[in-house]
């Protein structure tokens, strides 16, 4: 990930938490051995996350503009001036406050690419359609400007609600598009060629056209920015391949008798792309920070299957009956069966639109265009966008010691000093970090930031660096996905530098139980410090919280008192307790 941050001054004046979010790997790792951790009373693990402190976020909107989405456009225009204000405040009505946007950019294409041929039976389809060109104010009879995007930079503005709820009523007039559109919508690909440059040879689309992300749309996408891809629309894509457009969109065409509405979905899926384009071309567009794409789609899926945006499952979607595809007959034109219904009318399974989202893992979030109120669907792609901007916590709890140290290391690969860069590129330029490299490749020196030790939830020293954080009330807010809320942070002098990545490996103390004669309270944290002694309990030898390791263990005086195929350690410092152990573990 990349900071838009550069340290200036040793001094103290701070503490400030960035976000960490990834999952564990075993990839990536420095050349190297972390301190073994004692006796082997404990799991180690290596967890490679990274560092996000972007601020600066591009949404694009897909939107349908084909004779079916009269309504939904109304709902989605009714909703677009809270997502901007929101996203420019960081406050919201229904969870916690995020740093807001530095600089937001907004725009909007619609689903009609044509067809890529001239005239044709299909219905108000041309040969290119709109062409993935962002919509402006004077196409869309909402202003004078022929700006392709709309922008916005809170601190410009001390009005600051009512001027980002003001641009919002302005974006959404541009995002009511009209119902004249080509009925073949090509959602995915329109976003694609929207965001995609012509100097990208390798993707093509209907005929033999390039991407508009260089051309018509240049300067809506910045180099490190959050980018959100939102869909809205009630029909599945049927974006088809050159080779294969003529047939499928040409209503006449004998080798595809199958009527026009139901031909690409539910007869000739095999003309289309795969959805893997898709994920891996939005994804490309943030090469080495793909975590910072998000695709949303509001579409054609039941509403109770994703009531809970937190927890989508894609195979209770795609599984569900009511996303199987089938016809029926309406006025009489064949028809796809509706996936769900509401006041502004009925959607079709969309189900190539939800395997995207699927590839997008945790960026991904699907919702039903069947609710007559948009605002919880454009609430729960809030909430992916600020998953961005705020602290994403840990997904596990640390240990400290007894010196309040976490047995982990923070390194910062810092830019290459081979390339030009105005900010640091050495570890000696920086605080709160070792001065000598612990690796130098292809350019960059990796730097290993200092621990900064927390007593009693309290920084404890005045030396910069990173420390961890189960105590602020800002984790308490923010990180309310897992069972218990930590994160790591940094104090102000030790804040990434610009162009920065930043790693976070460990070897962290984790429950166990021993052998057949389990103890549940074996492994559990404690503090042997504490008034009340979590390792309370029956248990072989009798339970104790061991104060090196923090954690509960079976105290013993000989091999004899342990459990079977498990040996006493007895501590160097014979004042300390001993403990059963593994007897692998006894040579460390």
């Amino acid at each position: 990930m990349v900071y838009p941050s550069t340290r200036s001054k040793p001094a103290l004046t701070g503490l400030v938490a960035l976000a960490l979010t990834g999952s564990l790997a075993l990839t990536g790792c420095l050349d190297r051995q972390l301190t073994p951790i004692k006796s082997c009373v404990t799991e180690g693990f290596i967890a490679t996350l990274e560092q996000n402190t972007a601020k600066e976020v591009d949404v694009l909107f897909v939107v349908d503009n084909s004779g079916s989405m009269g309504a939904e456009q109304t709902s989605l225009r009714r909703e677009l001036p809270n997502l901007v204000e929101t996203l420019a405040t960081g406050r919201r009505s229904n969870g916690p406050e995020f740093p807001p946007v530095a600089d937001l950019h907004v725009a909007v294409v619609t689903t009609d690419l044509g067809i890529g041929f001239g005239a044709s039976a299909a219905s108000n389809c041309t040969a290119q359609g709109d062409d993935a060109m962002m919509l402006n104010e004077a196409a869309t009879g909402c202003g004078a400007s022929s700006a392709r995007y709309l922008g916005f930079r809170p601190e410009e503005h001390p009005n600051l609600a009512a001027d980002a709820s003001a641009l919002g009523e302005q974006f959404g007039c541009i995002a009511n598009v009209g119902t004249g559109g080509c009925g073949i919508e090509q959602q995915l690909d329109a976003a694609l060629k929207a965001l995609t440059p012509a100097s990208n040879n390798a993707i093509s689309f209907l005929g033999n056209t390039h991407g508009q992300g260089d051309g018509v749309n240049d300067g809506f996408l910045r180099a490190n920015s959050i980018v959100a891809v939102i869909l809205v629309t009630d029909e599945d894509d049927c974006s088809a391949t050159p080779e294969q457009a003529h047939f499928v969109y040409d209503r006449a065409d004998s080798r595809f008798p199958e009527d026009l509405n139901v031909r690409c979905q539910l007869h000739h899926e095999e003309v289309t792309y795969a959805v893997e384009r898709y994920v891996a071309g939005l994804r490309a567009l943030r090469p080495g920070q793909e975590g910072n794409v998000i695709f949303g789609a509001i579409t054609g899926v039941p509403t109770d299957l994703v009531a809970d945006p937190e927890h989508i499952d894609y195979d209770a979607i795609l599984n569900d009956s009511r996303m199987q595809l089938s016809t029926e007959v309406v006025m009489g034109i064949p028809s796809i069966v509706p996936a769900c219904s509401g006041a502004g009318g009925s959607a079709a399974p969309a189900r190539r639109i939800v395997e995207v989202a699927r590839g997008f893992g945790e960026n991904g979030i699907v919702q039903s265009i069947c609710q007559e109120d948009f605002g919880p669907a454009l609430d729960a792609i809030i909430d992916r966008i600020a998953s961005k901007l705020e602290n994403v916590c840990l997904p596990r709890a640390l240990n400290p010691d007894q010196e309040g140290l976490v047995g982990c290391e923070v390194i910062e690969d810092l830019p290459s000093f081979e390339l030009p860069h105005d900010g640091p590129v050495h570890c000696a330029d920086l605080v709160g970090v070792e001065p000598t490299p612990v690796r130098i490749a292809n350019g960059r020196e990796s730097c290993r930031v200092l621990q900064v030790p927390v007593i009693d939830d309290t920084v404890a020293s005045a030396q910069d660096g990173w420390y961890y954080d189960d105590f602020s009330a800002g984790v308490r807010e923010r990180c309310t996905r897992t069972a218990t809320p930590q994160r790591i942070a940094f104090t102000t002098g030790a804040v990434p530098v610009d162009g920065a990545e930043v790693r976070l490996e460990c070897l962290q103390r984790v429950q166990s139980t021993i052998g057949s004669n389990s103890v549940t309270n074996i492994g559990t944290f404690c503090d042997a410090n504490a008034a009340t002694d979590a390792c309370a309990g029956s248990g072989i030898g009798g339970l104790f919280c061991e104060p090196n390791t923090r954690t509960c263990q079976v105290g013993c005086v000989s091999d004899e008192t342990c459990p079977s195929a498990f040996l006493c350690f007895h501590p160097e410092d014979a004042s300390e307790p001993s403990y059963c152990v593994n007897p692998i573990c006894t040579s460390s």
